[in-house]
């Protein structure tokens, strides 16, 4: 058990970093849901927009489930690794590309969709947006964090 004032431990640090990205990358990939949804909505028919909006709506439950149950632990695996690594460049590269290898690979074993490598591609890049993006905001907002002068309290 830590003492008051102790440092947290590289794992508690690399498992809280992991926890917030997987949560920045929820919202990153959710947000490129929403926005098929409304480039749909524009370019597309208007009998399509309600399908596609379901589709997406459906979609974000996976999305969800395998951020949680395989992003976490790779996140924390990855940070953990890199515990000695400097520079945030490097880290939100390395979540970037496990980001991208992940999703490709899950699109292609699982199969829930025909698996051609045009898919694999576009889950690709939406892994590596998800990972890379959400590392890259979580560190902005840790700094942002750590810039700001502590308050005394009552003011």
């Amino acid at each position: 058990m830590e003492e008051p004032g102790d440092e947290p431990s590289a794992s508690r640090v690399a498992a809280g970093i992991a926890i917030r990205t997987c949560g920045w990358c929820l919202l990153i990939l959710y947000a490129t849901l929403l926005l098929l949804v409304v480039v749909f909505a524009v370019a597309g028919p208007a009998e399509d927009v309600g399908p596609v909006a379901y589709v997406a709506a459906l979609a974000a439950i996976p999305v969800t489930l395998l951020t949680v149950v395989v992003g976490w632990p790779v996140g924390w695996l990855v940070a953990y690794g890199m515990r000695d690594v400097v520079g945030v460049a490097k880290h939100v590269g390395a979540l970037a590309v496990v980001g991208a290898v992940l999703a490709a690979v899950i699109v292609m074993l699982v199969g829930i969709l025909q698996p051609t490598p045009g898919l694999a591609a576009v889950f690709a890049v939406a892994g590596a947006l998800g990972a890379g993006g959400g590392r890259l905001i979580e560190d902005r907002r840790r700094r942002r964090r750590q810039d700001t002068p502590a308050v005394p309290p009552g003011r």
